[in-house]
């Protein structure tokens, strides 16, 4: 099937550059645009383009967004539009079920139990919580867990060193003392 037929049974209505990168399919492409300017129908029209004209294996693709919602909307549109069948055998995740798959793979090849588990929301504050109030003595309210939230990810986002930490003002008490009991309570989970 030629890219004119593909176009013509799909009801393909792509702008030129938009149809480029539906057709560059040798190597890595760049899509640069602004919300709601096509980016998804580009991707997933690419999809069933390879599948469908340029018959690649619809198990050798991995399709990869970053929020589990948009994960569910591409894989949707691509059944809608291309069938569910290949939808069931194309590979859609988030980036981090693909890092968490990754590890696991490893982790098991090697023989170990799993590298680290990934602490869920609702743990996490949970966590924070009990550990704010043997620091502080005192019970933390959701703005407050949501501070020290804040914080941790800002500590680990600017790779702080201890010092760094230590010398930190983010207006929560014993910041730097609940950011290592929370890394400890990580580790020996």
């Amino acid at each position: 099937m030629s890219y004119e037929s593909f176009q013509r049974q799909f009801h393909i209505e792509l702008n030129f550059q938009q149809e480029a990168a539906v057709r560059a399919i040798d190597g890595p492409i760049l899509l640069l645009a602004v919300p709601g300017s096509g980016k998804t129908t580009v991707l997933v029209t690419r999809l069933g383009y390879m599948v469908l004209e340029k018959n690649i294996d619809p198990q050798s693709i991995l399709t990869m967004t970053y929020t589990v919602a948009a994960t569910l909307e591409m894989k949707q549109r691509f059944a809608r539009n291309f069938g569910e069948g290949y939808a069931r055998e194309m590979e859609f995740c988030t980036i981090n079920s693909l890092a968490s798959q990754i590890i696991g793979f490893y982790s098991r090849r090697h023989g170990r139990a799993q590298a680290f588990e990934l602490v869920e929301n609702e743990a996490a504050a949970a966590l924070i919580g009990r550990l704010y109030q043997q620091i502080n003595q005192d019970y933390a309210s959701d703005s407050v867990i949501k501070d020290i939230r804040s914080g941790i990810t800002y500590i680990k986002n600017m790779m702080l060193s201890a010092e760094e930490i230590d010398k930190l003002e983010l207006g929560t008490d014993n910041m730097a003392e609940l950011y290592r009991a929370y890394c400890k309570a990580l580790r020996n989970q």
